[in-house]
């Protein structure tokens, strides 16, 4: 009898042991092992639980092993089980030790390592902020050496909001982007002058403006900028340049000397001398032009741009964002469903955002230290194909324009001598002012977006203008002996002025974004700019000579279109 008795307590004693250290450790962590960290125990707590072992693991309740073994010795009588009651074993344990060690749930601060320094998160809407502590975490009793996904670890970022990743935070953000590309551009002016003809015809022209003109004016773009404020905004540096060839048209008659004659009369335009008879003999520049053996026209110009923009790209959930799922970048979209490009994918992060591949809003695509990924900015923007890009700077344009009519009396060459005249018309545009605008970007399939943008301001134009008749010798004067008196009789036909007046610059721009890489972006498209208020060499070639009062005050309410095609590329560092 007292040997059954003893075989009962030691039973008894068995099973309500480990159910009073089971009660101690109640299940605090009800959301899994993708919830935020639970602290570990102080010391004192684990000395007075010698139950548990001590590796610093909360066991967790829902594996209910050691009741169910106990359950099975079917040896112990039923008035044991009676005696034990579980119920106050389980109000043994302190629930409040565990309430007072887990962290609060408090929103991640602005200023988190989370984010970019100074930065809003993306998570301080819902987030939970992580224990500083980087060597504990929730791990089974099955598998206490279990890595992630079975154990979280402290450095990670942990929200309930739909757009957040659970995995490592990437380093330090990578806030710097530039690029560059390559310009084949074609220039169209507002007109086109008529400069020789044939003696023996009249008409058409055998020569005129558009003969030297440029078909193709190649040129580069290069770009540098930084994000700020969480990819919110960036400022941006551009600067590209058009450099088109110097193209000379010529005709020649070498057997007929004076078989081309000039559209412009060069009435009261005489040279000192004859090349052909000698010094002190007038000879007037009409009749140069009308006998030569042969005529040219040269032209050549350049563009210079520059411009410091602010850029704002949440607007549709375009901001560009770090350490966060790629579900985006400049202009394209990462593979699978992990969200459009451009950083629209998971603007405002609902349920709809992602696939179950990467749902919700593309979390598992995994973090980024390069300004590709959405941001929780624009709340309305989630999923949207379509964002908006603002800009706001300053512009500084430089447009050279050269233009050289000549003629040449006794050859076909043009080789600075004697026999040589030219007609030289040069003008200078310097436009700087403030310009607004836009780009609208539209993601089509993993990869790719349309885009269309347009910007433009009102400029001031300093354009100076320069302008002779001459051979590389002397200068042809006005020779005017008409009545009422002129007062510039005699003077040289030599002009280097300047003046200022208002301008206007506009840009359009279209084509295909194609995201390569996490950092590298390549852009096709066709640009188009358009100048009103700018002095041309063409818009100034005269009809008339003698008021020199009227050519000082010239031409500078020209306009011209530059338009072609760029194809560059972006990288973000």
């Amino acid at each position: 009898m007292r040997r059954t008795w003893f075989h009962g307590l030691a039973l008894a004693l068995g099973i309500t042991a480990p159910g009073i250290s089971l009660g101690q450790y109640t299940s605090m962590n009800t959301l899994g092992a993708s919830s935020y960290p639970v602290a570990p125990q102080s010391q004192s707590i684990l000395q007075n639980l010698p139950q548990v072992p001590g590796q610093g693991y909360y066991p967790n309740p829902a594996q209910s092993t050691v009741y169910q073994t106990v359950a099975q010795q079917q040896m112990v009588p039923g008035p044991i089980y009676s005696q034990v009651p579980a119920a106050e074993a389980y109000q043994v344990a302190p629930q409040a030790q565990y309430q007072q060690s887990a962290p609060s749930l408090q929103p991640v601060p602005a200023d988190s390592g989370y984010a970019a320094p100074g930065c809003q998160s993306c998570q301080s809407a819902t987030g939970f902020q992580p224990m500083p502590a980087a060597n504990y975490g929730y791990q089974s009793m099955i598998a206490p050496a279990a890595s992630p996904p079975m154990a979280f670890q402290a450095n990670a970022v942990y929200t309930q909001a739909p757009c957040a990743y659970t995995g490592a935070v990437a380093a330090k953000p990578m806030n710097w982007f530039g690029g560059g590309g390559v310009l084949l551009f074609n220039r169209i002016d507002d007109h086109s002058r008529g400069l020789s003809f044939s003696d023996a015809t009249y008409a058409p022209d055998v020569l005129t403006t558009g003969d030297a003109q440029s078909t193709v004016a190649p040129g580069f773009e290069t770009t540098l900028g930084r994000y700020f404020r969480c990819g919110k905004y960036a400022l941006a540096a551009t600067y590209w340049g058009i450099f088109p060839p110097t193209v000379e048209r010529m005709v020649t008659n070498a057997t007929t000397p004076g078989s081309y004659r000039s559209r412009i009369p060069f009435a009261y335009m005489t040279m000192p001398d004859n090349p052909s008879t000698g010094p002190v003999d007038p000879y007037a520049v009409y009749d140069w032009f009308d006998n030569s053996v042969m005529h040219s026209i040269e032209r050549s110009y350049q563009f210079h741009n520059v411009e410091v923009n602010l850029l704002g790209f949440a607007i549709g959930g375009a901001s560009r964002t770090f350490n966060l799922p790629v579900s985006g970048s400049m202009f394209g979209r990462q593979g699978g469903g992990c969200g459009y490009c451009g950083g629209a994918g998971c603007g405002a992060c609902s349920s709809g955002c992602g696939t179950s591949a990467c749902a919700p809003c593309a979390t598992s695509c995994g973090p980024s230290r390069y300004a590709t990924g959405p941001c929780c900015l624009t709340p309305a923007a989630c999923g949207s194909r379509c964002n908006v890009t603002w800009l706001a700077g300053i512009r500084y344009l430089r447009f050279t324009d050269h233009l050289q009519y000549a003629a040449s009396l006794s050859d076909a060459n043009l080789n600075r001598g004697t026999d040589d005249l030219y007609y030289l018309v040069n003008t200078t545009n310097n436009l700087v002012g403030f310009q607004l605008g836009n780009q609208i970007n539209y993601c089509v399939g993993k990869r790719f977006n349309l885009y269309s943008s347009v910007k433009g301001g009102i400029f001031g134009n300093q354009s100076s203008f320069m302008s002779s008749i001459s051979t590389n010798f002397q200068n042809a004067y006005l020779d005017d002996t008409r009545t009422p008196v002129n007062t510039t009789n005699g003077q040289d036909y030599s002009f280097d002025t300047s003046k200022t007046r208002v301008a206007f610059m506009g840009e359009l721009g279209t084509g295909l974004g194609v995201r390569v890489t996490n950092k590298w972006t390549a852009n096709v498209g066709y640009r188009a700019l358009f100048l009103s208020g700018v002095a041309t060499s063409v818009g100034n070639v005269r009809d008339t000579f003698a008021n020199y009062a009227a050519i000082n005050n010239y031409y500078d309410d020209d306009c011209l279109i530059l338009h072609g095609f760029n194809f560059g590329a972006l990288y973000n560092f």
